[in-house]
């Protein structure tokens, strides 16, 4: 199965995706060391929000896109 990346449908469509994400990560309760899997993370911007909740930890952004992972990389 063949997929393009539309940034620009992408963004419309994520929308509601980032706010749920936002209150999911809010209310977790983290040590601040886990090592945490983003599936079908996008651009990365649930995988950034996280990351900065474990610093001693690491989120590793998981995408089927290849266009989308090149964009998670850039979080690396």
């Amino acid at each position: 199965m063949s997929f393009e990346f539309d940034g620009k449908q992408y963004a419309q469509a994520s929308t509601h995706q980032k706010e749920w994400g936002a209150k999911l990560v809010a209310e977790l309760t983290l040590q601040g060391d886990e090592q945490i899997p983003d599936l079908a993370s996008g651009a990365g911007a649930l995988r950034a929000q996280l990351a900065q909740c474990v610093p001693q930890g690491r989120v590793v952004g998981i995408d089927s896109g290849t266009e989308l992972v090149s964009i998670t990389l850039l979080w690396e």
